[in-house]
């Protein structure tokens, strides 16, 4: 088993697309009437909600053992969940299925290990978020 270094997590918030990680993307957009911003732009709650997406993608990449024969091939498996304030991943469901039920099922295994990440930060608003990650094998 090898550790990935390309698992991509992007985080989408309604118009506002914002890649500070690639392959995870919030699930639940902003009103529809925010136009794409850098991320100076956003205010300290939008900046708190990104950077705990980032961590919550982080601690799943370092959770996945993807197997060796992998690298290099193309192929890709999205998992879709809730991130719970007391930082309980739930709700896990496949957006895409890879051509791999090994490789799905190493991507589901790094996500159910991850559970709990740690508690939504202080300040952030304690609404679930729900947000996807993208797994895909890095090349050779």
């Amino acid at each position: 088993m090898i550790f990935n270094k390309k698992l991509f997590i992007m985080f989408l918030m309604s118009a506002m697309a914002l890649t500070a990680f690639a392959g995870c993307v919030e699930k639940e957009p902003q009103p529809p009437h925010k136009k794409l911003r850098d991320l100076s732009e956003l205010t300290p709650q939008e900046r708190l909600r990104i950077e705990y997406i980032e961590e919550v993608g982080k601690t799943i990449q370092k959770n996945w053992a993807m197997p060796e024969r992998f690298v290099g091939k193309k192929m890709e498996a999205r998992i879709a969940f809730t991130v719970n304030p007391d930082g309980r991943l739930t709700n896990l469901w496949f957006e895409k299925r890879s051509d791999s039920r090994k490789f799905d099922d190493s991507a589901e295994k790094a996500v159910k290990k991850s559970s709990p990440v740690s508690p939504f930060p202080e300040d952030l608003e304690k609404k679930p978020i729900e947000m996807a990650v993208t797994f895909t094998p890095p090349k050779k």
